[in-house]
């Protein structure tokens, strides 16, 4: 136990996050109790076979720390019939059964005793009823048959053993002299090792050598189940056969990883890798996993992450490591100049210096004839003050830019100079010590030291240093000299002769200063140059493509520079002079075409340039589409797609997936502005809008990047569309992935979407799943081997200056051919370039390299065409051949038309331009985290189309974190239907509002601009989606509405009727015959009607209920109001005729009233019979035309509006007398002041008309018919109640108070 805890403890300290177990199954569950013991949940378990499906060990206490656990397990079977034959046993009653172990498994299955050996037993006896189920126990579990199955193909492999025993021929048995084994004994030994058969369930079994059978794993993965039991997913496969390694598969998607990671791969390492700039060391007494990371030393850089660089690499020629050491960067040419501070305050002090000494010699020269001046030896004093003056002006030489004439100048006049100064003051020292000295009696030294010994000792002294210059300018002189560069070789070219010799451009080496870059390595674009030379030799050895001429070649390196390329290529096409290596400046042959160059800015140069030669140019990698123009260049012509064409292809993409709200990115050259030029003209009117359009600054700048970088990360627009070379893309991703910037999905153009330097690990996490466009991957066969197969020669120089470099680089050695002083170890002469190993040999991702070997047989079938030129049909003046000592094919490239040996057509446009070819390339992350280019689709344009767009959506791995899922890149969520869209002022139409549609207009498209009206009988749902049928609508007799004021008509008629059978039952009472009993009668007859005449505008209107209605109402009504107005009037004319003389009662009676009743009604009557004849009421739809709701009103149209006026007029006009009439009525005596009613009733009766016409009005449909019965119902129901409710009162409950007495009792 102790020993135990120890090791777990250990396993518990350990930085491994991994653990690799090789242990039986019982070790496997001592060690898990333990390890569950001490809580250790974060190590991922690699189990062997023995214990992987071990159920005790997968028991829930162990699933915290196993959860996740892959593990290694024999293969799994399902052998036909096995289940069954398990399950079909039954012990029997013998003793012993013939079967030992059967009663002992019965007894462990079942828990129960057979007790067939008389042994004492506690267990329950069996019943001989027990059955044994198909997985119900691990005897009978056939889920993981894997020992199972091997014992089932060991019985098999001694049967076919047998079987081939006996079927042994005499001498040809495996035993000496061909004896076959004897059949009695049946050894098969010999035999089993040479069995080879299938299995019943399709595996293959033999045994090597060794006796080992081939290896079938499945990988187990231990998955948690939702009721937490632990379930063996399986995950993969190894499998190893005959002769092979073994060949692996995992699906990384659905594994659950252990330590808690869940779905993702956990890491497991000693030392995080060295970041780029740094190299690493291994710690002492450690593995090699376990390392340090040193800094590398200035001059040197490491730009490698992941594994970690194990050396520096010293920077080139000209070139120096940048502070991190990530990068190597052109060294700056540095000297003293006159623009520098300390060169200014130098010239200053050495002006200075010349003028004090000018001035001095002035004063000298003013006061010469002095004691003071002539007793310095004023002779030699002037020349010493002439030689300081010139002291003082050598300074000056040595300030400025070296050049020749001023290094020899400023040493000799500096030597020269301070020869004669000292000389002046050497002569002037022995003077003055001589002059002393000849002043002892006897001495006369100063006749040897006169001013003439003076003046030739000086002379002598300052010619011997004259002549040491004069010797030192002849032999060596000074030049102008660079220091501090690093030896390395200077870039050359490739030549081999030829009947017609093609030259190349490749920039090999990168020596551009602007903008700055960092050293590239050479192997890819000397890939480049050396396709051109196998292309060439591939041609050449074609017995039907330019047979009876031989190709050369002379291919140089560019450096990557304008100044480089136009140079270099003056020199290929004139043939004066080219860089050869070893070889200083020579004749060249001069060159009828060129391929290249790989910049477009170089190209355009290079067009504008040899087209004055009529030397046509073939590039591969310049795509700008400025140099699509036949008319500026006619010489010009490429294999590399135009980026017009891509600009096309990017913006179907973006149509196609719905990404409306892009952000655009560029490079500050011609490349960048005409691309985004293109790809703009080409969006504008598909609805894709542009959010923000930046340029990477030249030099990258930090805070402009940062600032760049910034605005990417803010805007919502999720797609960024770039247009930018490699070397912009890597200084850009370097800032995007320092801001994590990983929710945007990339589209990268073809010049950097494979470019290593930018799908760096570090990158992933904001690059993965990037979307980009390449050009066509082709496998040229036989390009691999020609690459590998090369070797540096022991020749200094080697004919291709190339070779050394890329073997040193490839080996990390020195081949040290130059003298040169190597640090590297020595080439051992033994290494061997493999296909794929490096980028140099690298032809699985063969795009650029294509565009060369298409450029070289573009060149060849154009000369072929030529050569075969028939007089009077050539391309010139009159049908005349090109000179074909000349071979000048500019006239026959474009006409080209051939398939290439891969089976692609190639031609040009008029333009120069070939057809595209694009691949769609997609970053998929491997286990390992690196980026695998996966080809999801292509773009291919032909000559007259506009291009075929194919993508495989669902093998895209989106960007953005997105996973399978393509983003939504918008800038205004669309609007829905039955919305509008109003775009927002200052902005792009992409980003807009959405607002409803107005009632009666619908919108049933996604995105609409405008809605649309709905035509005439129809409305829009509440939607505004669909236009549905107007609903007919009308006050009907269904209606709740409707039926509440049917019901209120019928009461109010009803409860007239009851008034009146009463009045007329009580008809002799004093109360009634007050009254006026013939006018109350008649008033109650009316108001019946009234109430009646409200059905009539209850239900759909018709002609004869429109007239009728109204008719009723008017005629109704005056009745009604012309009786109340004649009870009003009879009242007040009987308490006037009270009065002494008073007799007017007289022109007030019954046949009055009765005539003055049926004059006012008649007046209503005829107003109504002239409406109904002029201008009837007519039913009529309201709302159709006007659109103005979801239902057609049917109404009754009044006709005359004059006529509805008039009636309503002349009931107003009635009720305003008996109002008028009932007010001065309304003090009479309370017994029988009938005119207090009639007040009343007619204040209800305005009150009611008043309100009815704005709430009639206002009304919508059919609800302004309710309003006009309800007014109806509600005057006639206070007409009723006021008048006749207080009678019915005193008539039913208080019949003592109709009495004579009582009425006349005031």
């Amino acid at each position: 136990m102790e020993k135990l805890k120890s090791m777990v403890e250990t396993i518990k300290r350990s930085s491994a996050k991994v653990v690799v177990t090789f242990i039986i199954a019982q070790d496997a569950k001592a060690l898990m109790q333990e390890v569950v013991r001490q809580n250790i949940t974060d190590k991922q378990w690699l189990a062997n076979d023995a214990w992987v499906t071990f159920a005790a060990v997968s028991v829930p206490q162990n699933i915290p720390s196993l959860a996740g656990t892959l593990g290694f397990a024999l293969r799994k079977a399902d052998i036909p019939g096995l289940g069954s034959f398990l399950t079909h046993i039954l012990p029997t009653t013998l003793s012993p059964d013939p079967d030992p172990f059967k009663p002992e498994l019965w007894e462990s299955l079942f828990g129960c005793s057979l007790n067939i050996t008389g042994r004492q037993q506690t267990l329950k006896p069996c019943l001989g009823s027990e059955e044994i189920a198909v997985g119900e126990s691990m005897y009978a579990d056939v889920a993981q048959l894997r020992a199972s199955y091997n014992v089932y193909k060991a019985v098999y492999a001694i049967a076919h053993a047998i079987q081939d025993m006996l079927a042994c021929s005499p001498e040809r048995g495996p035993l000496i002299n061909g004896q076959c084994p004897d059949v009695r004994k049946l050894h098969p030994s010999e035999y089993i090792g040479r069995v080879n058969f299938t299995t019943l369930l399709g595996e293959q079994l033999y045994f090597d050598e060794n006796g080992d059978p081939p290896a079938s794993y499945d990988i187990l993965n231990w998955h948690v189940t939702p009721q937490g039991k632990v379930e063996f997913v399986n995950v993969g496969h190894f499998v190893s056969s005959q002769g092979s390694g073994g060949q692996f598969h995992i699906d990384m998607d659905r594994v659950l990883w252990g330590g808690g990671q869940g779905d993702r791969v956990p890491v497991s390492i000693c030392s995080t890798p060295c970041p780029a700039g740094t190299r690493k060391a291994v710690q002492k007494g450690r593995p090699e996993c376990c390392f340090d990371c040193f800094q590398c030393p200035e001059g040197e850089i490491s730009n490698e992450t992941g594994t970690g660089s194990i050396d520096c690499i010293r920077c080139p020629e000209r070139f120096w490591s940048n502070s991190d050491h990530t990068v190597c960067l052109p060294q700056q040419v540095d000297f003293l100049s006159h623009n520098d501070i300390m060169g200014i305050i130098l010239s200053i002090m050495s002006v200075a210096g010349a003028t004090l000494t000018a001035a001095t010699f002035t004063t000298f020269f003013y006061y010469r004839n002095t004691p003071l001046v002539r007793a310095n030896n004023s002779e030699v004093s002037f020349m010493l003050l002439l030689s300081l003056k010139l002291c003082f002006l050598c300074a000056l030489a040595f300030i400025g830019r070296p050049v020749a004439w001023s290094c020899a100048l400023r040493h000799t006049l500096f030597g020269t100079s301070f020869g004669l100064c000292i000389s002046c003051l050497l002569s002037r020292t022995v003077v003055v010590l001589v002059a002393f000295r000849s002043t002892l009696p006897g001495e006369n030294l100063m006749r040897y030291f006169g001013l003439v010994q003076q003046r030739l000792g000086i002379s002598f002294c300052t010619l011997v240093q004259v002549l040491i210059c004069v010797l030192w300018l002849i032999l060596a002189p000074p030049q102008p000299a660079e220091r501090g560069l690093m030896a390395g070789p200077i870039s050359g070219s490739v030549y081999q002769r030829g009947d017609i010799v093609i030259g190349g451009l490749f920039p090999v080496h990168v020596k551009a200063p602007e903008p700055e870059t960092e050293f590239q390595d050479i192997r890819r674009a000397y890939r480049w140059l050396r396709t051109m030379i196998f292309a060439v030799e591939e041609i050449n050895s074609n017995p039907h493509l330019l047979p009876n001429l031989t190709l050369g070649y002379l291919a140089a390196d560019t450096c990557l520079a304008e100044s480089t390329t136009l140079s270099t290529s003056m020199a290929m096409v004139t043939g004066l002079q080219v860089s050869r290596a070893g070889d200083g400046c020579k004749s060249a042959p001069a060159v009828p075409v060129i391929i290249g160059d790989a910049r477009s800015s170089s190209s355009m140069i290079l067009a504008d340039t040899l087209g004055g030669f009529d030397i046509p140019m073939v590039s591969y990698m310049a795509s700008c589409v400025c140099l699509s123009n036949s008319l500026k260049y006619p010489r010009f012509f490429r294999t590399m797609i135009s980026d017009a064409l891509e600009a096309q292809a990017m913006a179907q993409l973006l149509q196609l997936l719905g990404w409306t709200w892009v952000g655009l990115v560029s490079a500050d050259d011609d490349f960048g502005r005409f691309a985004m030029q293109i790809l703009t003209e080409e969006l504008r009117g598909t609805g894709v809008c542009v959010a923000y359009h930046q340029v990477v600054p030249k030099g990258y700048a930090m805070e402009k990047l940062k600032s760049m970088v910034e605005i990417i990360k803010r805007s919502s627009a999720k797609v960024v569309v770039t247009f930018i070379i490699d070397q912009d893309a890597k200084a850009l991703m370097e800032e995007v992935a320092r801001q994590n910037i990983t929710d945007k999905q990339w589209l990268a153009n073809d010049a950097w979407v494979t470019f290593a330097p930018v799908s760096v690990p570090q990158n992933i996490p904001s690059l993965a799943g990037t979307l980009g466009f390449a050009l066509r991957k082709a496998d040229i066969p036989g390009l691999g081997s020609f690459l590998t197969h090369i070797r540096p020669t022991t020749l200094s120089p080697d004919p291709d200056p190339f070779k050394p470099e890329l073997w040193e680089s490839l080996f990390g050695c020195s081949l040290n051919i130059t003298g040169k002083q190597q640090t590297l170890k020595p080439c051992l002469g033994s290494e061997e370039i493999a296909v794929g190993e490096s980028m140099y040999a690298d032809v699985a991702q063969l795009r650029a390299s294509y565009n060369v070997y298409k450029a070289v047989y573009a060149i060849a079938h154009a000369i072929q065409d030529m050569l075969a030129c028939s007089p009077e049909r050539g391309p010139l003046i009159n049908g005349q051949c090109p000179d074909v000592r000349k071979l000048h094919p500019s006239e026959y490239i474009g006409r080209v038309n051939f398939t290439t040996l891969l089976g692609e057509q190639l031609y040009f446009d008029e333009n120069g331009d070939p057809p595209a070819s694009y691949d769609i390339l997609n970053w998929h992350v491997t286990p390992q985290g690196k980026v695998e280019f996966v080809n999801v689709g292509h773009f291919v344009s032909s000559q007259g189309s506009g291009g075929q767009f194919h993508i495989d959506m669902n093998r895209v791995l989106w960007g953005g974190g997105q996973g399978d899922r393509v983003p939504v890149s918008i800038c205004s969520t669309p609007c829905p239907a039955g919305t509008r869209k109003a775009v927002q002022k200052g902005r792009p139409e992409c980003c807009f509002d959405c607002f409803q549609c107005p009632g009666g207009e619908i919108s049933n498209e996604t995105g609409s601009i405008d809605c649309i009206r709905c035509p005439e009988r129809f409305w829009s749902n509440s939607d505004h989606t669909v236009c549905l049928p107007q609903q007919v609508d009308f006050l009907s007799h269904n209606d709740i509405m409707g039926i509440i004021l049917s019901i209120m008509s019928v009461a109010g008629a009803t409860l007239t009727a009851a008034t009146f059978t009463t009045f007329f039952y009580y008809r002799n009472t004093p109360l009634v015959r007050a009254n006026n009993s013939e006018v109350s009668f008649m008033l109650l007859l009316s108001l019946k009607l009234c109430f009646l005449c409200a059905l009539a505008f209850i239900g759909r209107p018709v002609a004869w209920s429109c007239a009728l209605r109204h008719t009723l109402f008017g005629i109704s009504f005056g009745l009604c109001i012309s009786c109340l107005l004649s009870r009003t009037v009879v009242v007040l004319v009987a308490f006037r005729s009270t009065l002494p003389g008073e007799n007017l009662m007289r022109y007030f009676g019954l046949a009055q009233q009765r005539l003055g009743i049926s004059f006012c009604t008649l007046v209503q009557v005829l107003i109504c019979a002239l409406w109904l004849i002029l201008a009837p009421p007519q039913p009529a739809e309201r709302g159709v035309r006007e659109n103005r709701g979801p239902k057609i009103v049917l109404e009754c149209d009044v006709g005359s509006v004059v006529g509805f006026v008039l009636v309503l007029g002349y009931i107003g006009l009635l009720a305003s007398l008996c109002l008028l009439l009932a007010f001065l009525a309304r003090k009479l005596p309370d017994n029988f002041n009938e005119a207090k009613f009639i007040t009343f009733s007619m204040l209800i009766f305005f009150a009611v008309w008043v309100a009815f016409v704005p709430a009639y009005i206002s009304s919508p449909g059919k609800y302004s018919v309710a309003v006009e019965v309800f007014a109806i119902l509600a005057s006639s129901y206070g007409l009723l109640l006021c008048i006749f409710a207080p009678k019915c009162f005193i008539l039913l409950l208080r019949p003592e108070r109709n009495t004579k007495k009582h009425l006349m009792a005031r």
